[in-house]
């Protein structure tokens, strides 16, 4: 029988308690969860998959849902009354919190349903960490929905500034980069510290990028973590031109690759690499 995985459903080992796998840490621990409140860690060694329980109502624990037009999925926890919640893709109950606990449910008739890329998908965002080749496929992944997008020119500018990105500090996925983020950010190609923790996505977290269409052209995102980190020859290059949105210190620049030589687009590259490699990056 395949190891079991991200997203199955589980027993853990000496107890009756089961849950949907959410998380497997490099230190031979498993994080199960049932709901926003029912969440914990066991070894994974003796972990046994389990059927799923039957929720009633023609659905079971763990199956995939899909909220319809919010592109909202999520494995669904419990259901009652025509209504239902779930595990969304940052690991926790969706909404978070409290709000969960005081009974936001949603219509189980307005399931929508779910693609298989959307499934894959979900399970890489649950999934803190990865192998080199998941890193990798998710990279090509993105750049393919970028080509969907009309983007395909701008798509191979990014190919020629990422390349030069991680010539500068090292092309190790997993590792250096990933191409991955959970919660409320899209999938998008990003740079890491190499840290003891590579499951700690904020600790390790130094800059994202993503590609969209802006008034102007198709432009280049580029967030960094901490606007500490721009060094003063670098802020001609990465002006602020957005407020901060996900971090009190973050720092969000919209750069426009329409008018950008490969020597820009280098220098760019050049000037982030070794603000990574002064802000700890190796």
């Amino acid at each position: 029988m395949d190891a079991i995985k991200v997203g199955d459903v589980a027993m853990e080992p000496g107890s009756k308690r089961s849950g949907i796998v959410t998380d497997i840490n490099s230190k031979g621990r498993a994080r199960l969860a049932r709901g926003p409140k029912e969440a914990w860690w066991t070894a994974y060694s003796g972990l046994e998959r389990m059927e799923p329980e039957d929720l009633g109502g023609g659905f079971r624990f763990g199956q995939f849902v899909k909220r319809p037009g919010r592109n909202q999925v999520g494995l669904m926890l419990n259901f009652s009354d025509g209504l239902y919640t779930m595990l969304c893709a940052d690991a926790k109950c969706y909404p978070k919190g409290t709000k969960y606990a005081a009974g936001k449910w949603y219509k189980a008739a307005e399931i929508a349903g779910v693609s298989a890329d959307e499934k894959e998908l979900f399970l890489f965002k649950l999934n803190p960490v990865h192998t080199p080749g998941e890193y990798a496929a998710n990279l090509s992944r993105i750049t393919a929905k970028w080509e969907q997008k009309g983007l395909g020119e701008a798509a191979k500018r990014f190919t020629l500034f990422w390349t030069r990105l991680l010539s500068g500090v090292g092309d190790k996925p997993g590792v250096t980069w990933g191409a991955r983020l959970r919660t409320i950010y899209a999938p998008a190609p990003s740079l890491n510290f190499q840290t003891d923790q590579p499951e700690d996505l904020q600790a390790n977290m130094f800059a994202f990028f993503n590609l969209s269409r802006e008034p102007g052209g198709p432009a280049l995102t580029v967030f960094l973590k901490n606007a500490e980190w721009i060094t003063e020859t670098a802020k001609a290059l990465l002006p602020r031109n957005r407020d901060e949105i996900f971090y009190m210190d973050g720092h969000w620049t919209l750069i426009a690759l329409g008018g950008k030589s490969n020597e820009e687009i280098f220098a760019l590259a050049d000037a982030l690499a070794a603000m990574y490699r002064s802000a700890g990056g190796k």
